[in-house]
């Protein structure tokens, strides 16, 4: 009961205390260690959001909700307190919170400005009257209290840490809290290239992930492997969030500190060499369903895929069959493929640049098939195609609004909610799915991603509604469902 209220408190906190400066100082708690470090401008996201007293009221129902009975009317009570007024909650909220953790995640931390002592002791205390936590303890320039095993807050006049252990004991937390509290800048993460491009992020929320925190099995999966003499803390990720109107963007950036990977990078780079031109864009339909394009090497990507040991195992590439090699080994240049629905049997097509005409050998051994389903293939002009989409069009990719952002980037994918949807209901498939797309497509508009090198990708997500933020609407769609 104890611990899934505490989490109700601190859900409450972290969504809603924003609407509570200048402040520095209480960022140099972040330890240097840290292998993942998120910075969130609740401030901005609240604005963004619309957020209301009654949205709050809202919130508080589905956080209630998620605890069902275990919740008593005293603890509701000081719940709604904090929706109400969470500026008596002593933390300076209009300033960024922070979020990190220690390699392999045996530690992990939240970081506030603190704007009134005096209340955020008063706060803890009244958790402590419902029995979630310990009272206040004043210590020798901060002041701590036990929230629960493993899990201790520290503060002083400049910092709230909230530091939760998987391996120390309270106490030992409790201590390593207080050794973070006491930190020089050059003992801290502020001193970091990962904390340089944070610090100077417009995004919503920003995350720095070093790589030293994730298990060796997934970093063999990526498309390129390490030089054995890499420290994995050379290798870090910083991902960017914005809630914009009508879109949610991602951006993502890798940072490379290791000469030798950075040569290691430039070679696997020569794979997707070159610029999308959007070459084949007048080839596929605009009702798109889904869309790839690519500039690649067929030859090279293939020798990689076989050289990572557990990709080769988990595509299951030594048996696939001779022709399929043949075709990605003739590949080189752009090379786009799209799926469409205008009917009951889907339209798709494949084209690419190939050097030879290998690809046109290997598939004649399937003529006679390709035939019944009506499925064209061949080499034109130096381009491979395996098609069943119609040769005219009434409008194409090019009319599209993203063909420009495509040109220029190392590869592109559209996925088009609001044409799968069209496509089900016009079909009159089962209605359990067209409900289902309904409800999508109600928000959805379409995702995008592309990349640029492999030091920068950016991810798009569209909504229907386009003047409004889509902050506001997700508290729309939680209005609508408490109605």
């Amino acid at each position: 009961m104890k611990t899934k209220l505490l989490n109700a408190v601190w859900l409450a906190f972290v969504c809603l205390l924003a609407a509570c400066s200048g402040k520095s100082d209480y960022v140099r708690v972040i330890p240097k260690e840290a292998s993942v470090v998120t910075i969130v401008d609740l401030q901005q996201l609240v604005e963004k959001s619309g957020i209301t007293a009654n949205d709050g009221k809202i919130l508080m129902t589905e956080i209630q909700r998620s605890v069902g009975n275990e919740i008593s009317n005293e603890a509701g009570a000081l719940l709604d307190e904090i929706v109400q007024n969470p500026s008596q909650c002593g933390l300076d909220l209009k300033e960024k919170v922070y979020l990190f953790a220690l390699p392999k995640m045996k530690c992990m931390g939240v970081l506030a400005a603190m704007d009134n002592e005096g209340k955020v002791k008063e706060f803890i205390n009244k958790l402590a009257s419902e029995q979630l936590c310990q009272q206040v303890m004043v210590g020798e320039g901060y002041s701590s209290a036990i929230i629960a095993d493993k899990t201790v807050v520290v503060y002083d006049a400049s910092a709230f840490l909230l530091v939760s252990g998987a391996e120390e004991q309270t106490e030992e937390l409790t201590q390593q809290a207080v050794k973070w509290l006491e930190s020089s800048q050059e003992q801290s993460y502020i001193g970091t290239e990962e904390f340089a491009k944070l610090a100077t992020t417009k995004g919503d929320v920003a995350v720095a992930v070093s790589l030293a925190c994730i298990p060796k099995k997934q970093l063999n999966l990526m498309d390129f492997k390490f030089p054995k003499n890499v420290n994995l803390e050379d290798v870090s990720t910083i991902v960017t969030l914005y809630f914009e109107k009508g879109e949610l963007r991602l951006d993502v950036e890798n940072i490379y500190r290791n000469e030798e990977l950075k040569e290691v990078m430039e070679i696997q780079e020569k794979i997707y060499s070159g610029e999308l031109e959007g070459k084949f864009s007048h080839r596929f339909p605009s009702n798109i369903w889904a869309y790839l394009s690519l500039p690649i090497e067929g030859k090279a990507a293939l020798q990689m895929l076989k050289e990572n040991e557990e990709i080769r195992d988990e595509l299951k590439i030594d048996s696939w069959p001779l022709e399929v090699e043949t075709i990605i080994n003739s590949i080189e240049g752009e090379l786009s493929l799209g799926l469409a629905g205008a009917g009951r049997v889907p339209q798709f097509g494949l084209f690419a640049e190939v050097t030879n005409e290998d690809a046109l050998a290997a598939m004649n051994r399937y003529k006679t098939l390709l035939g019944m389903l009506q499925i064209d293939y061949g080499i034109k002009d130096g381009v491979f195609y395996l098609s069943n989409l119609p040769e005219k069009l009434d409008s194409n990719l090019e009319d599209s609004s993203w063909s420009r952002e495509l040109k220029g980037k190392n590869g592109y994918l559209v996925i088009n909610f609001k044409q799968i949807n069209e496509t089900i209901k016009s079909l009159g498939l089962i209605d359990k799915h067209a409900e289902k797309s309904d409800r999508i497509v109600q928000y959805l508009d379409e995702f995008r991603f592309y990349h640029v090198g492999f030091s920068e990708a950016h991810f798009i997500l569209t909504t229907s509604d386009k003047k409004s933020n889509v902050l506001k609407q997700v508290m729309k769609a939680m209005r609508e469902n408490q109605e």
